[in-house]
């Protein structure tokens, strides 16, 4: 007789447990649904105080790269640094946007001080015509490093007139605005 009620009690034990986890996934049904509803509102909140930050954190100005290209030019600048070495040098990256192979690129870089003024030297901010001859397969970008050919050692920031491409199937591009470019460009940063 003992062992029966211990095992009607051990069965009701068991039923119990099972009945009350059934409640259990209800209620963890319930509160995953408000916990949904609390991340989608601290979501909103995050936007809103990333819009009101947003009017008090300085935008990064980007180089005004499109103004330096002529209409479909091959390639395209990716970056122009001026790193501080014991000579001053300029870096330049460009892309090459056709399907062709690039293997010579020719430019000008156009230097400009911290203010955006003209690095004058001698009285003009602009290098000498500069190449490149590397080859860019479609779509890759090369980089190369030259001393600043001319250009001020005020020169902390600048632009690129490309004004001839050259194709390994010995096509040329020439940018036919390469002149109007520069005398528009040279005047200001932005």
């Amino acid at each position: 007789m003992m062992k029966k009620m211990i095992s009607s009690g051990m069965a009701c034990l068991l039923l119990g447990s099972v009945l009350t986890g059934c409640g259990n996934e209800d209620q963890l049904k319930n509160e995953n649904v408000e916990l949904k509803s609390q991340v989608e509102q601290l979501q909103q909140e995050n936007k809103k105080l990333e819009n009101e930050v947003a009017m008090y954190v300085p935008k990064e100005k980007s180089v005004p790269k499109n103004s330096t290209e002529a209409e479909n030019q091959p390639v395209s600048l990716v970056s122009l640094q001026f790193p501080e070495y014991v000579v001053p040098e300029i870096e330049v990256t460009f892309k090459n946007n056709t399907a062709k192979v690039v293997d010579g690129i020719e430019f000008v870089v156009l230097g400009f001080d911290n203010f955006g003024q003209p690095a004058n030297n001698n009285g003009k901010n602009i290098t000498g015509k500069i190449t490149m001859q590397k080859n860019i397969q479609p779509g890759d970008t090369a980089s190369s490093g030259w001393d600043m050919f001319g250009l001020s050692e005020k020169a902390k920031k600048g632009k690129v007139v490309v004004s001839k491409v050259h194709f390994t199937d010995g096509a040329t591009w020439i940018n036919d605005d390469y002149d109007k470019i520069v005398e528009k460009e040279k005047g200001q940063y932005e």
